[in-house]
């Protein structure tokens, strides 16, 4: 997609700075984990797909305040 809009990429050279989306997968994992105890693969699908779901349609973005969904839509 980054190509067909005439963009590059750049990647992080050292760990410390990948260390910003960490705390996200963090946040994730241990809700994942810990707060749902999945038992078989079919719920951890259920709680990623829910997860997910939550973020992207009702979450406000830290960086841009807006929901993702929402910001989508407006840029069509």
């Amino acid at each position: 997609m980054m190509c067909f809009l005439g963009m590059d990429g750049v990647h992080a050279l050292s760990p410390q700075a990948k260390g910003n989306v960490e705390p996200s997968f963090r946040c994730l994992q241990d809700r994942t984990c810990i707060y749902e105890n999945p038992s078989s693969l079919d719920d951890v699908r259920g709680v990623l797909k829910t997860e997910a779901n939550r973020y992207k349609d009702h979450q406000v973005h830290s960086t841009t305040g807006e929901i993702p969904k929402t910001r989508f839509q407006k840029a069509k």
